[in-house]
């Protein structure tokens, strides 16, 4: 890679990945808070008895849906950047598209393919978006709970 298109090819869809990692985790943990409140809400006035974990894989399964589908359309651009480059291979899987950086590669798309094209592959992503911010947000629950516990017996 580096014989035929230098240093640079290395770094093929960073701006994109930089731009949507803050806003990414942003929005995973207020969309998290915002859940929580409901979740506690709606079963505070049941007689459903729902462990912290359920709440926490729930929760985070959600807010990891809806902020992937938020920033999808960057890391559907940055995944288009890095596959440039690598034209003879992708030629049997249709036309390739050429783009100048992350704002060509949006705009090509939404000129070329509409704005649904942004969200190509979603569905894909969000089950893996998902599963591991459900995941994280359970672990995350745990540490604060073993924790919270270490420090209120060692008192």
């Amino acid at each position: 890679m580096y014989k035929e298109a230098g240093v640079r090819t290395f770094y093929k869809g960073l701006l994109p990945t930089l731009i949507q990692v803050y806003p990414y985790a942003g929005f995973q943990f207020a969309f998290y808070a915002f859940l929580n409140k409901i979740w506690r809400s709606f079963f505070k006035q049941t007689t459903i008895y729902l462990s912290g974990m359920m709440k926490s894989l729930v929760c985070g399964c959600l807010s990891g849906i809806g902020a992937k589908t938020l920033v999808y359309p960057l890391d559907l651009a940055k995944k288009r950047l890095q596959v440039q480059g690598f034209e003879e291979a992708r030629m049997q899987f249709g036309r390739v598209q050429f783009y100048d950086g992350l704002s060509s590669c949006l705009r090509t798309v939404l000129r070329e393919e509409g704005i649904f094209a942004l969200f190509k592959g979603l569905r894909a992503s969000i089950v893996k978006a998902g599963l591991s911010t459900a995941l994280t947000f359970t672990f995350y629950e745990s540490a604060l709970h073993l924790l919270a516990n270490h420090h209120s017996s060692s008192r």
